[in-house]
């Protein structure tokens, strides 16, 4: 069984639902599907480890910003190894070209999917909840550090910090053992037959303007020119 390709040219750009992950494990997930096996999901931290459940981001703008967060998440991880502090109080110059530099490399080696998934309140009958509360927002307001300098910074001035819900860039499924059948996803790609993520990423920013601010993501893009 494979999975079949669709041109993103062609995709709904407020409504497709997007998830990435690394080109080798395509050829798993066509077989058995996108799973919320712990170990198995992209980008899984610590704190997702009792929190089994598959993410993706919602529309263009959602991809947009999911990116756009994440070098600010890869910035403080190595901050953090350098022993510098988060970048809600200083971004050192030097250091965010080494994560742009780490960034591209992720991107390069990664694929976005399609998913053609049903949403509800119901977890026996739908797949997600675009209502439904952030467990990491419920987690960070229960310990005090949702308006930390750090997830200020990294969750950007487009989330909405006072509302529980879901971001359009920070989706799930509802929590527990779930597997996406590969008949309900699709490759993304360009009409240039591109595949890998940074070509998807540096298409989707081109198809429109938006009007928050994505000034993480547009300087990794000069980054990107410039190589």
């Amino acid at each position: 069984m494979g999975i079949k390709t669709i041109l993103l040219e062609q995709l709904d750009q407020d409504n497709t639902l997007f998830s990435f992950t690394r080109k080798d494990n395509l050829y798993s997930i066509s077989q058995i599907g996108l799973t919320t096996e712990v170990g198995k999901r992209e980008n899984e931290t610590t704190a997702d480890k009792n929190v089994p459940a598959i993410y993706f981001s919602q529309g263009f703008s959602g991809l947009l910003k999911t990116i756009d967060v994440f070098i600010r998440w890869e910035y403080d991880q190595m901050a953090k190894t350098y022993g510098f502090p988060t970048g809600g109080y200083i971004v050192h110059n030097e250091l965010m070209q080494k994560v742009y530099k780490k960034v591209y490399n992720d991107l390069k080696d990664r694929i976005y999917l399609k998913l053609d998934l049903k949403e509800g309140k119901d977890p026996l009958t739908s797949d997600y909840y675009s209502l439904g509360d952030d467990f990491k927002k419920v987690k960070a307001l229960k310990e005090g550090y949702i308006n930390s300098p750090s997830m200020i910074w990294q969750w950007g001035s487009y989330s909405n910090l006072n509302n529980m819900n879901m971001e359009t860039w920070n989706m799930y499924t509802h929590i527990g053992r779930k597997v996406i059948d590969p008949r309900k996803l699709s490759l993304v790609q360009t009409l240039d037959e591109k595949h890998d993520a940074l070509s998807i990423i540096i298409k989707v920013r081109q198809l429109k303007d938006y009007d928050f601010e994505l000034t993480d993501l547009d300087n990794f893009l000069q980054y990107v020119n410039k190589l």
